[in-house]
């Protein structure tokens, strides 16, 4: 736990004070630039992560035809169709969001990084897939449980 501690200080230096903010002699409140790194951070990982989760809701047509699978959702026909890759996203994102809680407020910066990486791997896997719908669904899984930590 140290070395996590240790990697994350030097990335981000604490500021001695433990403070986001504190007021210098004239009295004016000055912010660490740490909170900014922060907030790019986060707001653009959110942005790429909403692109890449709802980017197939307009194209549910396109991708029927392009994986020769229907657009809804039919186990009983032994089709999992399009709109079953929305449905799982949410299932584990469902799932994923308490222990991506946990898990970020434990160990900060460094889930978010690992989130990222899973994030750039399910992106790649799924533009490896080519057709294959087992594959891309196999990503949009890791994608939405990585997702979360971001």
């Amino acid at each position: 736990m140290q070395r996590v501690k240790d990697r994350v200080n030097w990335v981000f230096p604490a500021p001695e004070q433990g403070e986001i903010a504190y007021k210098s002699e004239s009295g004016k409140v000055v912010v660490y630039p740490r909170r900014f790194h922060i907030l790019i951070a986060y707001a653009l990982s959110y942005f790429l992560w909403n692109m890449h989760t709802f980017r197939q809701t307009i194209l549910t047509q396109e991708y029927a035809k392009y994986f020769d699978t229907t657009n809804e959702f039919n186990p009983s026909e032994g089709e999992l169709g399009v709109d079953f890759m929305l449905l799982a996203d949410s299932f584990y994102l469902v799932l994923m969001y308490p222990l991506a809680g946990y898990l970020v407020d434990r160990y900060g910066m460094v889930c978010i990084a690992y989130g990222s990486v899973g994030q750039a791997i399910s992106t790649w896997w799924w533009y490896l897939s080519f057709d294959n719908f087992g594959s891309v669904l196999a990503s949009r899984v890791l994608a939405s449980m990585s997702g979360v930590m971001i």
